[in-house]
């Protein structure tokens, strides 16, 4: 990927195919368009995290069960991605209020 002020270059040194869409490099995605890599670093674990919860909730876990499983299994796929250069504090609040909601709203 051409970076700077080459990023709209055509030369193709080496005859190497150089890439213009956002590329992964362990397991976070760089590129031109901060919106698009906004959107494919967070808001695919932030869904698949609501869907866990979801499931969860329908179970009668105890409140230690739920810190446990947050802790275990939800915060896991965050960790690594937060060391990213930019933490949308959308992704934040997002995590807050689905934890929250989680740990502390009890089924009846």
């Amino acid at each position: 990927m051409w970076i700077g002020a080459a990023k709209n270059s055509e030369n193709k040194p080496c005859n190497i195919n150089w890439s213009s869409v956002p590329i992964k490099a362990l397991g976070i995605y760089f590129g031109h368009n901060h919106d698009q890599c906004t959107i494919l670093n967070w808001d695919n674990k932030l869904d698949t995290c609501k869907q866990k919860i979801n499931n969860w909730s329908k179970r009668n876990l105890t409140f230690y069960g739920k810190i446990q499983s947050i802790n275990t299994l939800l915060l896991p796929k965050f960790t690594y991605a937060f060391h990213a250069p930019v933490v949308p504090k959308y992704v934040l609040k997002s995590i807050e209020n689905n934890d929250f909601v989680f740990l502390w709203i009890i089924r009846i």
